[in-house]
């Protein structure tokens, strides 16, 4: 709608070779939702790793070592914000970044 924008966002990363071995695949998907409240106050609500999917793993295959990591992070994160328009400029409509707020 003119007030409300959602935004899913998906990340893949194929295998990747390395010098002593390679990484597997992983992927991930966040989720953004903003509410435009008034023109100069906006609302931003965000889950990253919507379906707790991200694994990093790793694998050393040398001919003198094996070894394999696993690396998960603690959980998915959740984060709520409101932005504030000072100075009278108005909110753009259709501006919505997901991972990164930057300054006009």
């Amino acid at each position: 709608t003119t007030k409300d924008l959602v935004q899913l966002t998906g990340t893949y990363s194929s295998k990747r070779i390395s010098a002593q071995g390679y990484a597997e695949p992983s992927w991930t998907a966040n989720l953004g939702y903003q509410r435009k409240i008034r023109q100069d106050l906006i609302v931003v609500a965000t889950v990253s790793d919507l379906f707790a999917s991200t694994r990093f793993i790793s694998v050393t295959d040398t001919p003198t070592l094996f070894g394999r990591s696993v690396t998960e992070p603690a959980g998915r994160t959740v984060a709520i914000g409101i932005t504030r328009l000072l100075g009278g400029r108005q909110a753009r409509d259709g501006q919505f970044d997901y991972e990164v707020a930057r300054p006009d």
